[in-house]
């Protein structure tokens, strides 16, 4: 883990205060947590991302298109498997 990143949840950390302790399938000490002290979810990712979207669309003249989570994994994903496949 590079230092930025290490600073950055650091920082996340630090500004989200103390929290209940919630256990999920018998995980515990999530990184990102809702205003209500349970772990984001999914949907939740989905909502913010599209939040972002329409307000960047509202603001701009070139519009962006529909973005998921799932679909930023793809730029990384893709050219990691060619390469792995490659070496094999």
């Amino acid at each position: 883990m590079s230092e930025p990143v290490y600073r950055a949840l650091k920082r996340v950390l630090k500004n989200r205060g103390k929290k209940t302790t919630i256990t999920v399938d018998g995980y515990t000490n999530f990184l990102f947590l809702k205003r209500d002290g349970t772990p984001k979810v999914g949907m939740d990712y989905n909502n913010m991302i599209r939040g972002l979207v329409r307000k960047y669309n509202k603001q701009h003249k070139e519009q962006l298109p529909n973005i998921t989570p799932h679909s930023l994994r793809h730029p990384y994903v893709k050219p990691t498997t060619k390469n792995f496949h490659s070496l094999c």
